[in-house]
């Protein structure tokens, strides 16, 4: 994976409430509502078909603000988007913080109810080595052919 450039995310030194205070025709992402939403309207299911966990507090005010940012950034680059939502969280002033800090304790318990056997179940960290294996090396070592006598230390000269 390539590292994007972070002096291309503009620094910012007030918040997106007020960066954008004048943007009344893009609206600020309702996010009492979509907490509120009923249990029916939840479908919690990631890419992997798993539930997915509920969304802290600062991931709300990003999901509230992401296309004002865009509009403001010019830019609909997710990098970009998001290093800007950072910065600005970090410079929202504590009743703002506070309001998607209790948006996000209603949708941790509507999450429950919804979901009352889900456990976030974390995927251990995989090491760098296993990070840059190809795929092809990746579903290589995955296949594993028990009717095969080929010797362990063969196997693995093969693999690498």
């Amino acid at each position: 994976m390539v590292k994007m450039d972070k002096s291309i995310i503009p620094k910012i030194s007030v918040p997106l409430s007020e960066l954008t205070r004048n943007y009344e025709h893009i609206p600020i992402g309702d996010m009492e509502a979509w907490c509120n939403r009923p249990i029916e309207q939840r479908d919690d299911k990631n890419k992997f078909d798993k539930i997915a966990r509920p969304l802290n507090s600062f991931m709300l005010y990003r999901k509230a603000y992401r296309d004002r940012c865009k509009v403001w950034a010019m830019s609909s680059d997710n990098r970009i988007v998001s290093g800007i939502i950072g910065q600005s969280w970090a410079l929202e002033p504590f009743a703002i913080r506070k309001l998607y800090i209790d948006y996000a304790e209603i949708e941790r318990v509507n999450h429950a109810i919804a979901h009352p056997d889900y456990e976030f179940q974390p995927q251990p960290r995989r090491s760098k080595r296993e990070e840059s294996q190809t795929g092809r090396k990746r579903k290589a070592a995955a296949v594993k052919d028990e009717d095969d006598d080929e010797p362990e230390f063969l196997k693995e000269r093969r693999l690498s």
